[in-house]
Parts: structure tokens; sequence; C-alpha cells
């Protein structure tokens, strides 16, 4: 079991829920006028996720090994890479890495103790971006429906607008 302080987020260290943040936003940035995964706090849907008790879901323990090694080793790629760590990774580097993950052309990705598939790997962070950005914020993405109501998911559709714009 991880044991984490109180300060702490729910599975991940502090530094492995920005580069976890850095990569949804990677694979579902905002706009001016739409939201995305960061707006959505889609991170803190998988933090939550890997954080509960792996009897609650049989994929729990599988995940958590899975983003240990896979966060670790796409770090080491940006490093290799960029020269930057993931978590400070601009936008651009961020969406080039998520894009060569996806092809399986990650050519940096180092070998870690537990094999990293790369398209598995783009797989799930995919997936749980998605499931983050547009899940009931209950439990824990979704931030204050900002999805559902730029959308119009329960409501009439309502328009969004990033650090007040006009």
């Amino acid at each position: 079991m991880i044991r984490r302080a109180a300060s702490q987020t729910r599975f991940f260290w502090p530094e492995q829920r920005k580069q976890l943040e850095v990569l949804f936003d990677a694979i579902l940035p905002g706009t001016v006028d739409s939201p995305g995964a960061t707006d959505a706090n889609a991170a803190e849907l998988v933090d939550r996720l890997l954080g509960a008790e792996p009897a609650s879901y049989y994929e729990v323990p599988a995940w958590r090994r899975l983003y240990v090694s896979g966060l670790a080793a796409l770090d080491a790629a940006c490093r290799a890479r960029h020269h930057v760590a993931l978590a400070a990774a601009t936008p651009a580097h961020a969406t080039e890495l998520v894009a060569d993950l996806a092809a399986g052309a990650l050519h940096e990705l180092p070998a870690t103790p537990v094999a990293v598939d790369q398209r598995q790997l783009f797989g799930v962070l995919r997936a749980h971006c998605i499931e983050g950005c547009f899940a009931d914020p209950r439990w824990g993405g979704n931030r204050s429906s900002v999805m559902w109501s730029w959308y119009g998911y329960l409501t009439p559709a309502q328009a969004f607008r990033r650090g007040g714009a006009p």
C-alpha cells in the first residue's frame, strides 16, 4: 500500500499529479471559448480512482502500476527530448510527446521495471482524460459540471469564457 501525507494527493505524488495534468491538457486542451481537461480538473478523477481500495475495481492495481511506470518513463523521455521535466513541459512539447506515444513511436521511452506498452498507456490516458472531463462531478472530475454546462447536458448549453475574456 502506498502511504500519503494529508497534504498530498490521494494516489499520486505532487510531481506525478502535475505530469498527469500536463498530459491531460495535451490530450484535451481548452480554448478561449471551450473548456479543457485542466478546466474540468480531470486528473482529480484519476487520483481518486487510483487512491481507492484495490478491491473497489479490479483494474485499479494494474492502472497503478501503469501510471507509476508510464509517468516515470514519459518524464525521462521528455527530459531526453526537450531537456525539461514533463511537469514543466510546454503544451507543444507535451502534445508532441502524446502524439508519438499514441503512434507507439516514442523512441526516447526508457526501459522501466514494468514494461510500458505505449499504445496501451495512451489508451488508458485518453480514456481517463475523457472520463475525468465528462463524468459525474461527484467522482472528482468535470469540476462544477463545466463540461456538461458547455456541452448542454441536462441544461441548455452555456458559453464558456477563459480568464475573464469578454
